[in-house]
Parts: C-alpha cells; structure tokens; sequence
C-alpha cells in the first residue's frame, strides 16, 4: 500500500457523506489482492506511528483506492481519522500490523483544492496537480 493522493485544503472539491470539506488522504493498492486494514495505522507526526488506527472493516481493493477523510472527526465513521491535515505542511505515514512504516511524504504549503498525486499511481514521483481525483486513478505520465 502507499499513500497516494492527498489534500490539505478541500473547500470545494469533494464532500464526505455529511456534505462538509474534509482534509483527504488517498491509499492505493498496487497488488492483485485486497488488503484488509486490519493492524495497521497512519499518522500525521512520524515521531507518534500509532497516531490513528485503522479500522478493522477497511480494505483496500487489488489495483483499487480508499479515500480516507482527515476530519478530526472519527464518529463519523471507520473512513474518518482523528487528525486533519495542516495546509502549512507536515508528515503524513503509514504503518504495517508489525509497526514497520510503510510508506510516508512529507509536503509543504498546500493550495486549496490543488492535491499532491503520485503520478502514475504508486510511483516515487509527486506533482501538485489542479484536478484531483480521490478515489480514482491519477493517470499516467
């Protein structure tokens, strides 16, 4: 799994089930077999690992996505994280059942609804893009 898409400052791209703006983070899947998110955690301070854990009822598909919302708001339920993202910067990480990081970016200042996509999916490289696309492909070179 790598996280693969994010956004700091969503006021207007996509809304979670309530209708609000949330802070998003997206994980993708680049194996042919789903992969339950069971054990596993994702933080925003790399010096606290087990910051946020995943709810047991989470997969993410093979080849697929999971938008997760950084709403500070988990009662909204098992997609949503204790922590919001800072549009200033930080470290987002995530982290295997064994406590081994996973995967883990750290960014800059973030424009409203501009996200930071790996493109093509998966890879090592970032570009800040205008059109994001949670929970979808971010498309090729």
């Amino acid at each position: 799994l790598v996280i693969n898409e994010f956004m700091a400052s969503n006021t207007a791209t996509i809304t979670d089930e309530s209708g609000a703006y949330p802070d998003w983070i997206e994980l993708y899947n680049p194996s042919e077999r789903v992969v339950s998110l069971e054990g596993w955690t994702i933080t925003d301070d790399l010096a606290e690992p087990g910051k946020h854990a995943l709810d047991a009822s989470l997969s993410v598909p093979a080849g697929g996505f999971l938008l997760l919302w950084a709403d500070n708001d988990i009662a909204d339920g098992p997609a949503h994280l204790d922590f919001a993202l800072a549009a200033s910067g930080e470290t987002l990480g995530l982290f295997a059942p064994d406590g081994s990081e996973l995967d883990s970016v750290e960014f800059g200042q973030q424009l409203s609804d501009s996200s930071a996509a790996r493109i093509p999916d998966g890879s090592s490289s970032w570009t800040i893009t205008e059109t994001p696309t949670p929970g979808w492909s971010n498309g090729a070179d």
